[in-house]
């Protein structure tokens, strides 16, 4: 592991505080004064840091993402399974509070590439592409074809869960 500067090192610790801001309060919250007040810092040493807000949102997104592929990691094996078996522990893992705060940083990330933010798009685009091929990967289909389109299917199935979840509807 490379050792890293101290603006690197200082970069690095904002980046995590900044995530557990904008899992807690969510983007709504992500403006330049609250962001540095939840580093620790000025908005102008938070720029010293940073180009500007939509690189602190592409760092704090991107590290959000790490840290959810960690958590669903830890929570099932990469055993192929069939894709009832992995339809039910997908709905169980996404229902689980641990998670809680990154399925509604999910909606809002897509909800707000939906009405055109390209950084949110790109993003959202990077996390599904991830969390597609991580429930491919879980599929006992040996067809590639197949197993692509049965992880879409399931992927479908999950967001719709996700989203009917947050709106009351279990």
């Amino acid at each position: 592991m490379p050792v890293l500067g101290k603006a690197d090192a200082r970069r690095a610790a904002i980046v995590e505080q900044l995530t557990d801001f904008i899992l807690t309060h969510g983007l709504d919250a992500a403006s330049l004064r609250p962001l540095a007040a939840a580093a620790g810092t000025s908005d102008r040493m938070l720029l010293y840091y940073f180009a500007d807000r939509q690189a602190i949102l592409a760092a704090v997104l991107a590290n959000a993402g790490l840290r959810l592929a960690g958590q669903l990691s830890a929570l099932s094996d990469a055993t192929p399974r069939d894709p009832q078996a992995l339809e039910i522990e997908l709905l169980s893992i996404t229902a689980s509070p641990d998670l809680a705060p990154y399925m509604r940083l999910w909606i809002d990330v897509a909800a707000r590439a939906a009405r055109g933010d390209p950084l949110l798009r790109a993003v959202g685009e990077q996390v599904a592409r991830g969390f597609l091929g991580w429930i491919a990967e879980r599929l006992a289909i040996p067809d590639p074809a197949e197993r692509d389109a049965a992880a879409l299917r399931l992927l479908r199935l999950t967001d719709g869960a996700i989203v009917l979840r947050a709106v009351g509807i279990e």
